[in-house]
């Protein structure tokens, strides 16, 4: 076996990432040497509050210099890295990194961009998979191909069933904490989403709601609450703060596989995020009856959101049960660390 030094990049858009980062890291600490790598410097400083121990860089901005930053399409050959010095300072900073620090083993968290840099630069790769279609992006596809394995921090049961890359992806299952589902949920509806919009619309369309309506965390809206709504704002412990069965939520992986996890019966309002991932992942759920999915464009019509809650009370618990199955830590750490030791540590080369 060789000497192995595995560099992990940490996606900043998102606090779901370094969440999940919290708990895989770890599992790489305890077989290799381990260094971090992101790409915002903000982002940095929270990444050292959690790993003051470990060596962590920051990448260079690739826009530097770059006027022009025209919307992405996602549908045409490494159209996220402009044809500019900063991309190419930021390439060298790259290579010369893997080559100064003797990284043998690279991942990544969803960076296509990265993940053909390493695999270019002779490295084993795990990258991460998100839901959603990423059949019309070059880009990713090529990056999908370039990596050894994939890993997917949810349940096979999130996926697509046409996903072409399912192969070689590594399903981790429930990545949250085994929460203990309460048998005396309170009255009401607990509402989670950061588009201060969605909370709008929502609570508007609830305001003569016969039972209490709570928001946690996400934006005051620029009106008044309805009185029937409270807002307690962020929480550290999500599970812990929602007393109601009933909750509407985005579709970010965290906050569903921790709610589906406490057994709560989720209206999911996707979120645009590129590839449509929240309303695929909302969608496959709602096909198969664990979720409700609600299309924000019907937030105005106060029938569409009653219906979707009365669909959503009458959700099956033995279909929420089959996802608490899913979420002892022993499941995911070891699918975990097998990848690791299989890709990184131990590859077929």
């Amino acid at each position: 076996m060789f000497d192995t030094k595995i560099l992990f990049y940490i996606h900043h858009h998102g606090k779901g990432h370094l969440a999940r980062c919290e708990k895989l890291i770890p599992i790489i600490e305890s077989l290799t040497s381990i260094e971090l790598l992101t790409a915002d410097s903000d982002f940095l400083i929270e990444i050292k509050r959690s790993f003051p121990h470990l060596p962590i860089h920051l990448l260079p901005s690739k826009w530097e210099g770059v006027k022009d930053t025209s919307k992405r399409t996602f549908d045409q050959a490494f159209e996220g890295v402009p044809f500019s010095k900063g991309a190419t300072k930021r390439a060298s900073f790259f290579h010369h990194l893997i080559v100064d620090r003797n990284i043998t083993g690279f991942v990544s968290d969803v960076s296509a961009e990265l993940t053909i840099y390493a695999r270019g630069a002779g490295l084993n790769v795990l990258m991460q998979r998100h839901t959603g279609d990423i059949s019309c992006d070059p880009t990713q596809v090529f990056a999908y191909q370039c990596a050894n394995a994939l890993y997917a921090p949810y349940p096979e049961l999130f996926e697509s069933g046409d996903f072409p890359f399912k192969d070689k992806t590594s399903f981790l299952g429930m990545l949250a904490n085994r929460v203990v589902p309460t048998s005396e949920n309170q009255p009401g509806i607990t509402l989670i989403h950061d588009d201060k919009d969605v909370i709008a619309k929502v609570c508007k369309q609830l305001s003569h709601f016969s039972q209490p309506v709570t928001v946690i965390g996400g934006y005051q809206p620029t009106s008044s609450y309805p009185s029937n709504v409270k807002h307690i704002g962020h929480v550290d412990d999500l599970s812990a703060n929602v007393k109601t069965e009933i909750v509407i939520c985005s579709g970010g992986n965290n906050t569903v596989c921790e709610l589906l996890s406490a057994m709560k019966k989720l209206i999911i309002i996707p979120q645009e995020r590129p590839y449509n991932e929240q309303f695929s992942k909302a969608a496959n759920l709602d096909n198969i009856g664990a979720v409700v999915m609600l299309d924000p464009a019907l937030l105005d019509d106060e029938q569409s959101v009653m219906r979707s809650i009365k669909k959503a009370d009458a959700l099956s618990l033995s279909t929420l049960q089959s996802f608490y199955n899913e979420v002892a830590n022993s499941h995911w750490y070891s699918a975990f660390e097998k990848l690791v030791k299989e890709q990184l540590i131990c590859p077929s080369r």
